[in-house]
């Protein structure tokens, strides 16, 4: 479903596609092609056959129910499944299909912390499935036990599975789909897919029976341990009310199920409780630890500067990295090693990359910065889906990696704007702002970043500007735009304003669609 296929093409105009020699295709009536480069878009296709039939563009649903009636006529004995999903999500109209089909609609947007049953979007679930329910007699689920963004999350969310199950069964679902993290270690995955397995067949049964039974099997001698713990971790999730999304964040974790203190006691007694394991059970706990130390680096990396950050800074902006840092990315390196396991997420990203990442921008970069929890003052047009005070996100010291969730400040659509009082700042000669690049995720350069100095009276003077210089490449990478004076500049405060103008309609058939520019942190020095 998050599948990037550069080999298929829609059309910008034009109609219907026909085969071409080869297996390409090509658009009839002579549109031009252009790469999908994600199937999981919004993109509906423009021809004049599928708007006609869709009546609009928003909804690709009765365009696709009208294939799959025309093949499941045509296959009578076989069974033809298609998506409820993204642009396909709502039924359509006036389609009735044929008993060989199948509806496979997808749970992604809807909340996976608390029992769906007893949430807010209870109702426009079921009423999903009913007109559902109106276009198939055969109504499937696809679902998601795993943070994407983090495989290693614990995302303790099983018992909430068995509700839904539950649910799913009572409102007339006929099967199930659990996306897990496929082939690539997610944490407790092995308890996971017991469970699931279980739960697929029998929603009903004892979960503290199955808990105990897998993990008497599979860590007979910390079973206790590890089990208390996951029931802690539910119970605390339960508690919360709070919803978990599968492309979350560690701040997400630590403001529902989770705290920093909880995690290093069960951590750090683990540690020792490792020391007398063997076995098969060494060899998973191996995999476990990898998993909790590249989460305990999450944690302190989303602490940015202070008592749980990854340093602390002094009054002269110096930063001090903590003495751990060092040996969790060693430990990192050693289970990880140990277990084979490469990737963390469903991207692809690999171990190898993030730790290069600690390196090359935290522990071998320059960490001064007289900025540091400086009051400077963001204009109200970032994302306020931020995780985190946003107010201070630019400079806290928290710094993003190539992930766009973590650490990163998002300006949807707009320019960013800052203001900065520098005139108790001491004497300062550089600036610098560090910008993700990202097309999967359409995140580019800003196309222009200004510097301005402002007078007591709040007249501004343009001091300096630049445009990207750097060729846009497909990998993902930050770029940083660096300002030089020979002395600081003689004004109350300067204003920085990136402006973000790259236009995606094309691309996305939206009107206005503009890139996101995502902003780190700011850096005085």
């Amino acid at each position: 479903m998050t599948a990037n296929n550069p080999s298929k093409y829609y059309p910008l105009s034009g109609g219907q596609f026909e085969p071409a020699k080869g297996g390409q295709f090509q658009p009839v009536g002579g549109g031009q092609l252009k790469p999908d480069f994600a199937n999981d878009n919004g993109l509906v296709c423009q021809c004049s056959v599928c708007t006609g039939q869709n009546k609009g563009n928003k909804s690709a649903s009765n365009s696709v129910c009208l294939l799959v009636k025309k093949l499941a006529d045509r296959f009578p004995d076989a069974i033809i499944s298609t998506l409820a999903y993204r642009t396909t999500l709502q039924a359509p109209s006036n389609i009735v299909l044929p008993k060989n089909t199948a509806i496979l609609l997808s749970t992604i947007d809807f909340p996976k912390g608390q029992a769906l049953k007893n949430s807010t979007s209870s109702a426009a679930f079921k009423k999903l499935v009913t007109n559902w329910k109106q276009v198939s007699s055969n109504c499937l689920v696809w679902d998601y036990p795993v943070q994407y963004t983090n495989y290693f999350d614990f995302f303790p969310t099983i018992a909430i599975l068995q509700q839904d199950l539950q649910y799913f069964k009572e409102i007339g679902i006929t099967g199930v789909f659990e996306q897990g993290s496929e082939n690539d270690y997610s944490t407790w995955c092995d308890w996971k897919s017991f469970a699931s397995a279980k739960l697929l067949w029998d929603p009903y049964k004892n979960l503290d029976s199955l808990r105990y039974s897998y993990f008497e099997n599979a860590y007979p001698e910390q079973v206790d341990f590890l089990s208390d713990f996951l029931m802690q971790l539910e119970a605390n999730l339960k508690k919360s009310k709070k919803n978990l999304d599968i492309y979350g964040t560690m701040f997400q974790s630590l403001n529902s199920y989770l705290t920093q203190e909880e995690f290093d006691l069960f951590y750090y007694e683990l540690c020792d409780k490792y020391l007398t394991v063997s076995g098969k059970e060494k060899s998973r706990l191996t995999q476990f630890f990898t998993a909790l130390v590249f989460n305990k680096l999450e944690m302190i990396r989303l602490g940015g500067l202070g008592a749980k950050g990854y340093a602390t800074a002094d009054g002269l902006g110096n930063r001090h990295l903590n003495t751990e840092v060092n040996k969790l990315i060693t430990s990192l390196q050693q289970y990880a090693g140990q277990s084979k396991i490469y990737t963390y997420d469903e991207d692809g990203d690999s171990i190898a990359q993030y730790i290069r990442q600690w390196n090359d921008f935290i522990i071998n970069k320059d960490g001064k910065n007289l900025l540091y929890n400086k009051t400077i003052t963001i204009q109200d047009t970032y994302d306020k889906d931020y995780h985190g005070d946003a107010t201070h996100a630019l400079n806290d010291g928290a710094i993003g990696f190539l992930d766009y969730a973590t650490n990163w400040l998002l300006f949807n659509n707009k320019d960013m704007e800052v203001e900065i009082p520098i005139a108790n700042i001491v004497a300062f000669k550089k600036l610098s702002l560090n910008f993700l690049y990202d097309v999967r995720h359409t995140f580019y350069y800003p196309e222009k970043v200004s510097v301005y100095g402002i007078s007591k009276n709040g007249v501004p003077t343009l001091l300096a500007e630049k445009t990207p210089t750097q060729i846009e490449t497909s990998e993902k990478h930050k770029y940083t735009f660096t300002f030089d004076w020979a002395q600081k500049p003689a004004y109350e405060k300067i204003k920085i304003i990136a402006i973000n103008k790259r236009n995606l309609s094309e691309e996305f058939y939206q009107p206005n669609k503009k890139a996101t520019i995502a902003c780190d942190e700011i850096v005085i020095q």
